[in-house]
């Protein structure tokens, strides 16, 4: 996929997913590197605290590490 295919597919996934500031796409980072360490199929539950309310390994270093 060429550059200019990829941006374009990559900004509409931002627009449809209503990805507009920093906060969700720290999210988006982080359950992605999760998931590539994982396999299929994924549940929504497994990205989860164990309190259920944030997602697990989401944090200022994590996202460093990433970028």
């Amino acid at each position: 996929m060429n550059k200019k295919k990829l941006h374009g597919e990559l900004e509409k996934f931002r627009i449809e997913k209503g990805i507009n500031s920093k906060g969700p796409l720290c999210v988006v980072l982080v359950v992605t590197r999760t998931a590539s360490k994982m396999e299929p199929p994924y549940a929504p539950k497994i990205f989860l605290t164990p309190q259920g309310g944030q997602v697990a390994g989401l944090g200022r270093a994590a996202v460093q590490a990433i970028l």
